[in-house]
C-alpha cells in the first residue's frame, strides 16, 4: 500500500489518486487472495526448489525405534509418573480435588468417570497445557508441575487430544514428521534453501513408518484436513509415537472409530506397551478399558473414588453408583 501512495500521485494526479488508491489496493489484494491463497512462499519455493511434495510420496517406509537410544526407558514396574495431590480451580469451580496416582513404567493405566469428572483437566495438567492451583508432577525423578508442554514433551511425554489436533493445510506425511522436529539439525534458514534434504528425506521415510504402524501409510499424501474424524485420530497418534516417548498419553483414542477400527486400536495399543512405551489412557468406552487396561482410576467430579485392577474397580459399590450402574456391571 506504501508502494501505491508513491506512485498513484505520479500517474493520476495528486487530486485523484486518493480517490483510486483503495480501489485499487482492493484489487490487488483480491488477486492475492484468488490466486495465490497461500501466499507467495508457494512461488519462491517452486523457483528455489524446496518444495518436497513430490519427492516425498515414494519415499518408502523405515522401521521405527519408539524408544530412542538416547532415552532412558527405566525397568519394568518402576515408578514412571507420580500425581500427588494435584488440584486445579476455575474461579469457584475445583475441577481437580486431591489427584493422587502413580503410573508404573510398561503398563497400560486407564483414567474413566461421567462427563465433567476432570480427565481431560488432569491430562492438560500432566501436559503442561495448564498449570495447577496445587500439587506436584513428578516424571521419572524430575518435578514437571510448572514446566512448558514443549519441554515437558522433550522429557518424553507425548498426548492425543479430545479433539484431533492436526495441520489440516499439510499433508499427513509433514504432519508426522512434525513429531521428529527434535531430531533435525537443519535450522529455519538452511530449511529454507533447501540445505536439508537428505535429513528431510530421512525424515519423511521415518514418518511414512509411523504411518504405515497405524495403518495410514496409504494416506500419506493426502490432506490432513480432508481426513474423516476417525483417520485423523490415528494421524495424531502416529504423529505422537514419531516423538519417540517415554509416557504415551491417549485422549478419547477409540472416539469416531468403527467397531473394527476400535479392535485394531486395542491391538495397536498393545504393541506399543510392548515396544517399552507407557500408555496412559482416558476413555468413555468402558470395556475398551477393562479389557485393555493394568489398572484404572475412577474419577468423579474431580476425585478419585476408587482405583485397581479392572475387575476390583468394576465390583465397587462407589463407581457402579456414580458411572457405570447395574447394567453395565451386569454386561
Amino acid at each position: 500500500r506504501e508502494v501505491l501512495r508513491t506512485i498513484m500521485p505520479r500517474l493520476l494526479g495528486t487530486g485523484a489518486s486518493a480517490e483510486y488508491e483503495i480501489v485499487v489496493f482492493g484489487l490487488l489484494l483480491a488477486l492475492v487472495v484468488v490466486l495465490a491463497p497461500g501466499g507467495i512462499w508457494h512461488w519462491l519455493a517452486a523457483v528455489l526448489r524446496v518444495d518436497a511434495g513430490e519427492s516425498l510420496s515414494a519415499v518408502s517406509p523405515l522401521p521405527e525405534p519408539l524408544s530412542p537410544p538416547g532415552r532412558r526407558v527405566g525397568e519394568s514396574g518402576a515408578t514412571l509418573l507420580r500425581v500427588e495431590k494435584l488440584q486445579k480451580r476455575f474461579g469457584g469451580i475445583l475441577a481437580v480435588r486431591g489427584l493422587s496416582f502413580e503410573v508404573k513404567q510398561g503398563e497400560i493405566y486407564a483414567i474413566i468417570g461421567p462427563n465433567g469428572a476432570g480427565k481431560t483437566t488432569a491430562f492438560n495438567l500432566i501436559s503442561g497445557v495448564l498449570r495447577p492451583t496445587s500439587g506436584e508432577i513428578v516424571l521419572r525423578d524430575r518435578i514437571i508441575t510448572h514446566l512448558h508442554p514443549y519441554d515437558i514433551a522433550g522429557l518424553g511425554v507425548a498426548r492425543t487430544f479430545q479433539t484431533p489436533q492436526v495441520f489440516s493445510d499439510f499433508t499427513v506425511l509433514n504432519n508426522v514428521m512434525m513429531g521428529l522436529h527434535r531430531s533435525l539439525r537443519t535450522g529455519f534458514l538452511g530449511a529454507m534453501f533447501g540445505l536439508g534434504r537428505r535429513e528431510d528425506a530421512r525424515a519423511a521415510s521415518e514418518a511414512a513408518g509411523y504411518l504405515e504402524r497405524v495403518g495410514m501409510l496409504d494416506r500419506a499424501m493426502d490432506r490432513a484436513g480432508a481426513l474423516p474424524f476417525g483417520a485423523q485420530r490415528l494421524l495424531e497418534l502416529s504423529r505422537a509415537l514419531a516423538t519417540q516417548p517415554a509416557l504415551l498419553l491417549l485422549d478419547e483414542p477409540a472416539s469416531g472409530l468403527s467397531t473394527t477400527e476400535r479392535r485394531e486400536l486395542v491391538h495397536l495399543i498393545r504393541q506399543i506397551r510392548e515396544s517399552g512405551v507407557t500408555v496412559l489412557l482416558v476413555e468413555h468406552d468402558v470395556s475398551l478399558v477393562m479389557g485393555l487396561a493394568d489398572r484404572v482410576l475412577v474419577l468423579n467430579y474431580g476425585e478419585q473414588i476408587a482405583e485397581g485392577t479392572p475387575a476390583l474397580v468394576r465390583a465397587d459399590p462407589r463407581v457402579i453408583g456414580a458411572y457405570l450402574g447395574d447394567d453395565e456391571v451386569a454386561s
